[in-house]
Formats: C-alpha cells, sequence, structure tokens
C-alpha cells in the first residue's frame, strides 16, 4: 500500500481476503473484498487493526452515499464512525478501480471501544472458541428464523462479568440463519446477530437477549414500562437512538432498520448499562438510489424516490409479510415515533446535530463549492479512470438499479446533491412545529437561560444548540430581531 507521497503505508501478509456484502456482492461487477492483515496495522492513520474492507461503491455512481453518511454520523455526534479513504486498486497487474478502504465494524480500542468480552472468554477456556459445539434452544434447527429462539456456543467457562461488551446487528429474517453465528430472536419478531462475542456462550447469549426482549417489552407497551416497571430509557440512550433513526431517515436507506443496523452494550462496569446504537453503515442503496415501497402492519407506508415523506418511522421489523410466521410488523422505531416525546426530541437533535451538516454538505443553490462537491473533486481524477474501467456513468442505461448516474461523475454526484436538498427541506418543515420556539440552548424549555445564550451569541461569544428555535422574528436569519421578541 503506497501513500499519496509514493512512500510506502503498508507491506506485509494479507492473511485472508473473501467476499464482502450481500447485495453489493452478488450484482456488482467491481467486487468488494474484506481483508485480514497478518497482524494489526494503522492504515492512513485510521488506527491498528487487522480487519478491513475495500468498499467498490459499484451500485452508487457517486461513490459517495456511503462517505457523507458515515461523516453526517460523525458531525452529529454518534460515538463511533468508521474513518475511511479512498485509495486506486490494482491486483494481479492490473487497474481495477476507485475503492473506499473503510474500517470494519468491530470491538477494538481504535474501534468500538468497549469492553472485549470475547477476548476474556478466550482466556478462561483451553480450546478455541469456534471448536465449541453450536446450539440452539427454541427452535428446531440453527438455521431456523422462530420468534423467541436463541444460539450459542457450549462454552464450558465464562468470565465473572457478562454484562458487556456486546456488538449487535439486525439481520433480514432470511439471512439470520447464515449470517448470525451466535444471535436470538425477540418475541415481537426482531432477528439480532451477536456480532461480538463472535462465539457467544449460551450465558452470554441468553444475558443480552433477555436485557433487549425487556426493553422491547417496554417499546411496545402502551405506557412505556414493562412488566417489571422499568422504562424504555432504562435500557436505551434515547439520544443514540434517535440520532441512528436520523441517519437513516435522512438517507431514506432501504435497509434502514433491517439489515446492516449495528448497535452496542458495555460491560455494567465500564459503560451506563444502556444500550447504543451505531456505528452508521452500509448506505450504497440510500438517497433514492433504489426505488422501494415500504409498509407496516399499522397501514403507514413510505417510498424510496419521494422526499417528501417519512420512510425509516414505518419500517417493519424485517419478517412481517416474508415469514411463514409474520412479526409483529412495526419496527422498535416506528412504535416509538408515536410517541410525542420522541418525535419532539428527534425534532430537536435534528435541527442541533444534523441540519447545519446537511446545509454545508450541499451549500446554497447553484453553490460549486459545496462540502460534497469538494468531496467529489479530490477523487475526480480516479473516479475517471474508474470509469474507464467499469463505466459507471453517462446515462440510467449503465445503472444496475434505479437511474441515479449522471452524464458524468460531478453529475452522479449532483444528483445525490439534489436530494439531500429536497430531503432536508422537507424534514425541516415537518419538524419545526415540534420545537419548542425560543430553546435555543436545546433543554426543551424556553426560558431566560435562552435569551441569556442568544445575547452572548449575538456579542460573539457562546453558542446556540439549536438556531432554528430563536428565529422568532420569522425571517429565516437570527439577529436582534429575535433577540426582542424573546425578552418580550
Amino acid at each position: 500500500m503506497l501513500n499519496s507521497d509514493g512512500g510506502i503505508e503498508y507491506k506485509g501478509y494479507i492473511e485472508k481476503l473473501t467476499a464482502h456484502g450481500n447485495s453489493s456482492w452478488d450484482y456488482s461487477l467491481k467486487k468488494p473484498y474484506n481483508i485480514k492483515l497478518a497482524s494489526k496495522a494503522n492504515l492512513y492513520g485510521m488506527g491498528k487493526s487487522k480487519k478491513w474492507i475495500l468498499l467498490g461503491n459499484y451500485l452508487d455512481h457517486s461513490m459517495l452515499r456511503n462517505k457523507t453518511t458515515i461523516e453526517m454520523s460523525r458531525a452529529a455526534g454518534m460515538e463511533y464512525a468508521m474513518d475511511s479513504v479512498f485509495v486506486d486498486l490494482y491486483a494481479d497487474g492490473s487497474y481495477r478501480g476507485t475503492y473506499q478502504l473503510i474500517e470494519r465494524v468491530n470491538i477494538g480500542k481504535d474501534r468500538v471501544n468497549i469492553h472485549d468480552l470475547g477476548d476474556k472468554t478466550e482466556e478462561c477456556n483451553e480450546k478455541e472458541l469456534s471448536s465449541y459445539k453450536r446450539t440452539v434452544e427454541g427452535a428446531s434447527r440453527l438455521d431456523e428464523y422462530m420468534e423467541g429462539s436463541f444460539k450459542y456456543y457450549d462454552i464450558p467457562n465464562d468470565p465473572k462479568d457478562i454484562t458487556g461488551g456486546y456488538l449487535l446487528e439486525f439481520q433480514p429474517w432470511n439471512r439470520y440463519g447464515i449470517k448470525a453465528k451466535s444471535g436470538f430472536v425477540t418475541s415481537k419478531g426482531q432477528a439480532v446477530a451477536i456480532s461480538e462475542p463472535e462465539y457467544a456462550s449460551r450465558e452470554q447469549a441468553l444475558y443480552i437477549k433477555n436485557f433487549v426482549q425487556d426493553m422491547e417489552d417496554a417499546i411496545y407497551s402502551d405506557t412505556g414500562y414493562n412488566s417489571k416497571g422499568k422504562h424504555y430509557s432504562d435500557y436505551i440512550d434515547v439520544d443514540s437512538l434517535i440520532t441512528a433513526y436520523l441517519v437513516q431517515e435522512i438517507s431514506m436507506n432501504v435497509d434502514a432498520t433491517k439489515a446492516s443496523f449495528f448497535f452496542y452494550k458495555d460491560s455494567d462496569k465500564k459503560g451506563d448499562g444502556k444500550l447504543h446504537f451505531g456505528p452508521a453503515w452500509d448506505f450504497d442503496l440510500s438517497y433514492n438510489n433504489f426505488s422501494t415501497v415500504i409498509s407496516n402492519s399499522n397501514g403507514e407506508i413510505g417510498t424510496s424516490w419521494n422526499a417528501n415523506n417519512l420512510f425509516a418511522a414505518y419500517f417493519p421489523i424485517s419478517g412481517y409479510k416474508e415469514s411463514e410466521r409474520p412479526a409483529y410488523g412495526i419496527s422498535w422505531f416506528g412504535q416509538l415515533y408515536k410517541r410525542d416525546e420522541i418525535k419532539k426530541c428527534a425534532a430537536k437533535i435534528y435541527f442541533q446535530n444534523f441540519e447545519p451538516y446537511l446545509s454545508d454538505l450541499v451549500g446554497s443553490e447553484n453553490n460549486s463549492d459545496s462540502l460534497i462537491i469538494n468531496m467529489a473533486k479530490e477523487i475526480l481524477p480516479s473516479a475517471e479512470m474508474n470509469n474507464a474501467r467499469w463505466h459507471m456513468y453517462g446515462g440510467k442505461e449503465y445503472c444496475v438499479f434505479g437511474s441515479s448516474s449522471g452524464d458524468d461523475f460531478i453529475g452522479s454526484v449532483e444528483i445525490v446533491s439534489n436530494f439531500i436538498e429536497k430531503r432536508k427541506t422537507y424534514l425541516s418543515q415537518l419538524w419545526k412545529p415540534l420545537l419548542v420556539r425560543g430553546d435555543v440552548n436545546g433543554d426543551g424549555l424556553f426560558n431566560m437561560a435562552d435569551v441569556a445564550a442568544m445575547q452572548k451569541w449575538l456579542m460573539y461569544y457562546g453558542s446556540l444548540n439549536c438556531k432554528k428555535a430563536g428565529d422568532l422574528y420569522e425571517d429565516v436569519v437570527i439577529n436582534i430581531f429575535d433577540l426582542c421578541v424573546m425578552k418580550k
């Protein structure tokens, strides 16, 4: 691996090279790969790890949907966001195109930095954890999707603390049997793979299954409390969940809460004892790059091609209408979004953490210096070479899915930018009425603290967490006129 100065970034043995992805592998001529190095390496300043991914972005003619969405999650304060760099790949003496070298989602000091329960379990057992027998309870076979079931490895010894860390991932019902080595299915039908520890013991799988089930019971109750008297917020970092939801909603990701959706729980001794959501992952079919209609059992419908509708809020649990035993039909997000307090919190976090980034991302009308266009310019020469190799733009006839291809590379990026602009306009109009007017510090109240914050900000010191709530004069500008209205 060479760096931009022509020096050697890495030279060493690649222990394993495997296929990456599902649709991104099956439908791509330009294949994506998982890479496992023989030893940990800090590639391009992204932190030490053995495991990396080379994304081909063949289904995304802008090649920026993953990059911009992950950067959006970072700007919005998601605790972990995967770093990546664009590279030109050569193999077997031939040029293979523009690839995105990206960190793999896993537990580690430079990745999802939570307690490594897998490492601790290895220390407690003599044999390789993968050598122990896999077992399933609540289903007739390991590859079966069955509500209430869980699968694990018959590992004899557990560490004293099995409260974390767990890295979990939603799986579609029809992939769960193959993709999840360890995992469980909730009573409502949500299939969850235990990504780490990859080889979970019975006690570990049962612990996290019961924890998530108690959380789910609280979510679907009328009061928000389960039979144990605990509220869903006792199990979930709510701001983290809403941030993860907004990433999916803004991008109109066709997988949304169905696949490639991660959440985690740290050890109670190290963390706060709650589920946190992220990192954001897999957005090559987002921003109107794949046409689909989704509907849940309440009859709520979202369409991926129309920027002026909710989408992720209406997702069903993935087994709904697809398996022989239909799942509940409304995802955790959809169920929570029915609650006024969640809608108001979503509006606050959107305006506070997302809208400023989206404005920078797409810039003003006809602005050729927007963030996304600058990202495109950085890789333009590489993208031109990539097109000579793979012919990824020039019209919709070159698309595998949809019609999201421009006449040239920048044109393909502008299609994404224009869709994001429409999305931002719709969501801003939808959620602005839910803001507490005048609540510029974002604490849910309008009082003298907001007046003080506004005065400081106008005098060029201090900050406003939610500028949109401060436009009381309603002229789309925050200035002294808004302060006068606030004081009145």
